[in-house]
């Protein structure tokens, strides 16, 4: 199987061709200065989607960094809406919607990779010799087998990763069942009727993996109050429906209460109303709740030679309408383990500032002493992190080895293969470079492109090789999480 990457390299002293946007028809440039976003309106490249209406193929073409010879850019498919966007259309593609656009369906994700070979042999005509695509010069590997998990205790029982997890995970059983405990069901705007729909399939799907819990649907004021004054020891959980789904904003009432949770520090989880319309939805939050009733759904088989390290993950949010940022650090072990996190908060900013790097220190030596943690460490920070960010300083008072990687999730380029994206585990390198791509996880449906995952390792003294260092970061994507799914990121920055 042919791997390509759709990224190329050209000389510094060369600026990106805007002529390249006109002349391949109806470029747009972003407002940000080094992305460019170049559609074609064919016939044969307009298609309709239940979602958007009639959209076009296109593709982004933006920096990706500066290589030994000069800059690297990427190129990746992008679609856009015909209809929301007519002012940027000119007169020939109006007409070919209101000819074309309602009658065309069905959709090849091969004909977006065409188009980049297209896009690609005009940079060629343009530059010649000058220009280089990134493949001509990197190694493609693949780190697929190391998604290994365990239903036991035993590193020689683990089996592969599949895909589709449910159908094992409710054939082996999770690998520790929660003791007794109890799930309460209660939402402040749902009806009790579909409260009680939900609590009987939350009970059909964890009658065998954890028959030791009680599911129970109560109203919001019972439920609220038995949670806020429950001990630890009770080993209680609140599953707590909301109106609407990811984004959406939740009530004033339900967000004082997770509030109060989080002060007590009692675990809970939120289900939306899409989980009702989905007979099946809740298979894909069983294991997490398994995890909040203190069961073990499954572990990671660590990397060899990755057994006794801890990961660190760092993340810095920042919430809409505020002044402020909320700095995350997140401990997992090598089996994929959340060990513990530690949430701040700080002055809005793009770095972590010595008072967050203070505190967080204090926490995590306190936990490595707590949990007798030896002294390999891998930090991963979620995105790039700037000149005078603080999270070098917490490095420097780790005591030990330690790598430090930032995974970066845009821009990236796309990896190909076979004009068709390239499978979980691929991983591209280059000699003499710190720098690797790693594609993580299949895209969500069939016609879109999954998106890799850039690995740039600023620090090594723990002396892992690039492609060895890859392989664990894939791993951890593999690890216990929110869902069923493997993720984009390793889970110490999931968020």
């Amino acid at each position: 199987m042919q791997n390509s990457l759709s990224a190329f390299e050209l000389p510094t002293s060369v600026e990106f061709p805007v002529s390249l946007c006109v002349k391949l028809n109806k470029g747009k440039r972003s407002a940000r200065t080094s992305k460019y976003s170049i559609f074609t309106w064919t016939e044969s490249s307009i298609w309709t989607d239940p979602q958007h209406g009639s959209v076009a193929n296109g593709f982004e073409i933006g920096r990706l960094g500066k290589g030994q010879r000069g800059n690297r850019y990427y190129i990746i498919p992008r679609i856009k809406s015909l209809i929301e966007n007519n002012n940027t259309l000119n007169n020939e593609a109006r007409r070919q919607i209101s000819d074309r656009g309602s009658r065309m369906s069905g959709f090849s994700i091969s004909k977006r990779f065409d188009g980049i070979e297209l896009i690609l042999s005009e940079l060629r005509t343009q530059y010649g010799d000058r220009f280089q695509r990134l493949d001509d010069s990197c190694t493609f590997k693949s780190v697929s087998d190391c998604k290994q998990i365990l239903f036991t205790d035993r590193d020689d029982e683990s089996l592969q990763r599949p895909d589709r997890l449910w159908t094992l995970f409710f054939t082996t059983g999770p690998l520790r069942k929660p003791t007794k405990s109890k799930i309460l069901v209660y939402s402040d705007t749902i009806e009790d009727r579909q409260i009680e729909i939900i609590s009987n399939r939350l009970k059909n799907s964890l009658s065998k993996l954890s028959p030791l819990t009680e599911v129970e649907a109560a109203p919001f004021e019972d439920a609220t109050g038995i949670l806020e004054s429950s001990k630890k020891e009770e080993n209680i959980i609140g599953y707590i429906g909301v109106s609407g789904g990811p984004g959406t904003p939740i009530s004033n009432l339900v967000s004082s209460h997770m509030k109060k949770l989080d002060m007590l520090r009692r675990p809970y989880r939120a289900f939306g109303t899409k989980t009702l319309s989905e007979r099946y939805a809740l298979n894909d939050q069983v294991t997490h709740l398994i995890e909040l009733l203190g069961g073990q759904s499954y572990r990671l088989k660590p990397v060899n030679g990755f057994e006794n390290v801890t990961y660190v993950g760092f993340d810095l949010g920042h919430p809409k309408s505020r002044q402020f940022s909320v700095p995350v650090m997140t401990i997992v072990n090598s089996k994929g383990a959340l060990l513990g996190y530690w949430k701040g908060k700080q002055s809005r900013d793009e770095t972590l500032t010595s008072q967050t790097i203070i505190e967080a220190t204090k926490w995590l030596k306190s936990v490595r002493l707590k949990l007798n943690l030896t002294n390999e460490w891998i930090v991963l920070r979620d995105g790039k992190s700037f000149q005078n960010d603080g999270i070098k300083h917490l490095i420097e008072h780790l005591e030990g080895k330690t790598a430090y990687i930032e995974v970066i999730k845009n821009p990236v380029p796309l990896v190909a293969q076979c004009q068709m994206p390239a499978k979980p585990g691929t991983l591209a390198t280059w000699n003499d470079s710190n720098e690797a791509i790693l594609q993580t996880e299949n895209p969500l449906v069939s016609y879109q492109a999954g998106r890799p995952v850039r690995l740039k390792v600023k620090q090594n003294s723990l002396g892992r090789s690039l492609e060895s260092l890859s392989a664990a970061l894939f791993s951890l994507c593999h690890a216990p999480s929110l869902g069923l799914r493997s993720t984009r990121l390793p889970s110490p920055i999931l968020g």
